[in-house]
């Protein structure tokens, strides 16, 4: 289930990216708004779906969810950024040679940390 909340994150982050994009914002900002509501989505389809997690507040799991999400912006942007810098990529591509990088660390973050058992 993590796997198709994540290509449905995906999509909906690069349908977002390409739309903001293509209305002519600048790439950085573009993917922190597309970034900011793909993994807004996501949490809440995780936390329903996917880990069926209700041990723990959702205002705090939701804190946990935001702190692994900045961590894993900050390695996207980067990323990101060495694409359509020095690799001359186009934002999309940049966006995918991301996933690899950031995949196992959310995914390892967010079931142990941000849905797992109350402590």
């Amino acid at each position: 289930m993590y796997v198709f909340i994540g290509v449905f994150g995906v999509l909906l982050y690069m349908g977002l990216l390409w739309c903001f994009v293509r209305a002519g914002m600048p790439p950085i900002p573009a993917f922190t708004l597309s970034y900011v509501i793909a993994v807004s989505v996501t949490f809440l389809l995780n936390r329903y779906l996917n880990f069926k997690s209700f041990e723990r507040a959702i205002h705090k799991q939701a804190g946990v969810y935001v702190v692994i999400t900045v961590l894993n912006y900050l390695i996207m942007i980067a990323v990101e950024a060495v694409g359509i810098g020095p690799l001359r990529l186009s934002p999309m591509m940049a966006y995918m040679l991301s996933i690899p990088v950031n995949l196992p660390v959310a995914y390892f973050a967010h079931r142990f940390l941000t849905f797992g058992p109350a402590r």
